[in-house]
């Protein structure tokens, strides 16, 4: 009797192994390769991703600036390596099988650690926080976003737009980290200017603050009636206080307690 229940139980098990679905999925790549001791599914797995990367698009995506492309279970992941196809490209590539790919301008060429190359659309869809749009995908660090946010939190709560983070501005401002209007000898929208950014730009200092919030509350704390305050808001000085409906900023600090910079334009 005992041995009869055995052989039910492997009948059983053989059964719902055999009816248990793939995992396999289309358009996609495995980010888990299989195990060396499973040759039949391994050498399956490589002829799909093959074909994948050689004839399909790995559906891509961007998260504030950083590529992300999705993997076995629909989890997005980030690449090991990446790279965005330019026109000087060959437009051709050979990924980790000896397969050649072809790919357009503007397309988004990523690695998988032990996988090889795959491509995803240039025209991957763009997300993030909408108190930090970054179009550009601008490499932020941790304490420039938190104080983008925290600029258009204000902003918001005052009936203001959200300012968008704009590269020249960034590099700008983070040439500028002094208690000074004008630093390097010059007035920030000169600076800017130098280093292409077309529109009108007004610069706001604060110091001593220990976050991106302290700051961005320091300058608001004088009130509706003072400088500091009416360029958070977008206005600048020039002949006289007026708003210029500035749309562009750049961040920058020299850290915790000391200087906090933010250049603001409009384009």
């Amino acid at each position: 009797m005992l041995s009869y229940f055995y052989v039910l139980f492997a009948l059983i098990s053989a059964q719902a192994l055999a009816q248990k679905p793939s995992d396999h999925f289309a358009a996609t790549i495995r980010d888990t390769p299989p195990t060396q001791a499973d040759p039949a599914p391994a050498a399956r797995v490589r002829q799909e991703n093959k074909q994948i990367a050689t004839t399909q698009y790995v559906p891509g995506r961007w998260v504030d600036g950083a590529f992300q492309y999705k993997g076995a279970g629909d989890r997005w992941s980030a690449p090991s390596a990446l790279r965005v196809a330019k026109d000087s490209d060959p437009h051709v590539f050979v990924n980790a099988d000896g397969e050649t790919v072809e790919y357009e301008t503007g397309d988004v060429l990523f690695r998988v650690e032990g996988m090889g190359w795959f491509k995803a659309d240039k025209n991957s869809p763009k997300t993030g926080d909408p108190m930090v749009p970054n179009p550009t995908g601008f490499a932020l660090s941790a304490t420039e976003r938190a104080y983008v946010r925290a600029t258009n939190v204000w902003r918001q709560q005052h009936g203001k737009p959200a300012l968008v983070v704009d590269p020249i501005l960034m590099k700008t401002a983070r040439q500028r980290t002094v208690f000074s209007h004008t630093a390097n000898g010059m007035m920030s929208w000169d600076q800017a200017a130098r280093n292409g950014f077309t529109g009108p730009a007004t610069d706001n200092l604060s110091s001593g603050d220990r976050t991106p919030e302290g700051s961005v509350q320091n300058l608001a704390a004088d009130g509706p009636s003072e400088g500091h305050y009416k360029q958070l808001m977008g206005w600048k000085n020039s002949n006289g206080w007026r708003d210029f409906g500035m749309n562009r900023i750049g961040v920058a600090t020299s850290g915790p307690g000391g200087t906090w910079i933010q250049i603001y334009g409009r384009q």
